[in-house]
């Protein structure tokens, strides 16, 4: 079962069905799986007595939920009283990071004078169907014992397809040309 991209920290279920098709009563029971993504999904049964005549199909809900990014292909084996052969059921998708943008590319705050301020607002839009817990820095601020770069709503919690206004302001402790980069960690991502 192909899942596709899912949203680290989000979410999904599904429900499978396990049957039986031969002319005894069958006890089944989920083999225990301990791989990074396979640890991310829950069964709500592991084990169940299948019927001929009552009871002759399991609906399990599995649920899948991980805080770590990847690709991954998860097959789990259930295993049948009386037979060698074991069922199948493969998971595989991808679990990605939270998607975001800001209303720009380039923040030029142009010639600016030596310690003095200047601010300049800019957008954060939270893109993704997950909510965001973002910081936002500038890599290297601070080295001349002061912060040259400050943020309102530098850290905060942005809700799906909410946008929040982040000013910047700039006081640039040497005379020189600046090219900065600004940098949003997420937590529980990077």
């Amino acid at each position: 079962m192909d899942i596709g991209d899912i949203f680290v920290t989000s979410q999904k279920s599904f429900d499978v069905g396990i049957e039986n098709t031969g002319e005894i009563d069958c006890h089944w029971k989920l083999i225990p799986y301990e791989t990074p993504f396979g640890s991310k999904f829950s069964f709500s049964k592991t084990e169940g007595v299948l019927g001929v005549k009552e009871n002759l199909r399991d609906l399990i809900k599995v649920t899948f939920l991980s805080d770590i990014l990847g690709e991954f292909s998860e097959t789990f084996r259930f295993a049948l009283e009386g037979s060698s052969e074991m069922l199948t059921l493969t998971f595989k998708g991808h679990v990605v990071a939270p998607t975001f943008r800001f209303s720009e590319e380039i923040i030029d705050f142009g010639r600016v004078s030596f310690r003095f301020p200047v601010k300049r607002k800019v957008y954060l839009t939270n893109t993704s169907e997950v909510d965001i817990n973002y910081s936002i820095r500038v890599p290297g601020d601070g080295r001349a014992l002061q912060q040259e770069f400050r943020f309102t709503n530098e850290k905060a919690c942005l809700k799906r397809d909410k946008t929040a206004e982040i000013e910047i302001e700039f006081v640039p402790s040497f005379p020189q040309v600046y090219d900065m980069v600004l940098v949003v960690d997420l937590a529980g991502v990077g």
